[in-house]
């Protein structure tokens, strides 16, 4: 996608009705820098301890990663994987869980550091509570 750089300024619902227009995997990547932004701009009055584990919660799969991974879904789906690229599937989606699991493991220490639960500290990074 070819940016440029504009200089306007803009109230909160113009902004938002800016980015609802983003495709979903725009809106994705959008979402993450805006999570990354506020764990940068809450770190500079943040104990080292916390700003640790903000990192860990939104650490994720590289650009590289999250493209191969989202073509060998389709590739799955399609049901056109080669052994090679299924081994890949594999690979990726079992750091996908190891991620995962440090994300909460991290949101939980951060919620005791806060006296918040874990579903209000996933809802504080943006992160879908299962209903299941």
């Amino acid at each position: 996608m070819e940016t440029v750089t504009v200089q306007a300024q803009l109230n909160r619902e113009s902004l938002l009705q800016a980015v609802s227009q983003l495709s979903s995997e725009e809106f994705e990547k959008f979402f993450k820098e805006v999570l990354t932004l506020r764990a940068r701009q809450q770190a500079h009055c943040l104990p080292t301890a916390e700003v640790e584990l903000i990192k860990t919660i939104n650490q994720t799969l590289s650009e590289p990663e999250q493209a191969e991974y989202q073509v060998l879904l389709k590739k799955r789906q399609a049901e056109t994987l080669t052994e090679v690229e299924y081994q890949m599937l594999v690979n990726l989606s079992d750091r996908l869980d190891e991620l995962h699991a440090q994300r909460m493991s991290a949101l939980a220490k951060l919620g005791q550091v806060r006296q918040k639960s874990l579903p209000e500290m996933m809802a504080a990074f943006g992160i879908p509570v299962s209903k299941s």
